[in-house]
């Protein structure tokens, strides 16, 4: 008779399947240079298709910017300039109210000139201490 051949119970048959993956990551409009080649295997143009699309985004980003950074100045230049216009308003209004408030103190009307005196120097007062509040809050808000 034959030798029967035994199958050995220790032995185990163990199966593995290795799976390798490449990944490619690129940040920005082009693509790295290897990418790029392959794109050109797909069409010629494509490349420069590409450089071309990359070039006129930044063109456009560079235009947005200084449109943003010319805006900016130019309401600062304008608030700037509110600003003084109103100080001006204010010094004028504050010396019509005491040239007023002497006037009417010299003719022996000191309740109306305490009245006409003191009225515009406390608004101007009051809307420069409100002024400096609400300027600093606006400032705290845009810092923190």
């Amino acid at each position: 008779m034959n030798h029967s051949s035994k199958k050995n119970p220790k032995k185990i048959s163990q199966k593995s399947n290795l799976q390798i993956s490449k990944t490619a990551i690129f940040s920005g409009p082009i693509p790295q240079p290897e990418l790029l080649k392959e794109y050109g295997d797909i069409s010629p143009d494509f490349p420069e298709r590409i450089l071309k699309m990359a070039e006129t985004q930044a063109a456009e980003r560079h235009r947005n910017q200084k449109t943003i950074i010319e805006t900016n100045a130019n309401s600062t230049k304008e608030t700037l300039a509110e600003r003084k216009r109103g100080q001006w308003f204010g010094f004028i209004v504050a010396i019509v109210g005491i040239v007023s408030a002497l006037i009417l103190a010299w003719m022996d009307a000191k309740i109306a000139a305490a009245v006409v005196g003191g009225t515009p120097l406390l608004t101007l007062a009051g809307l420069f201490i409100t002024g400096k509040y609400r300027s600093d809050k606006t400032m705290i808000n845009n810092n923190g």
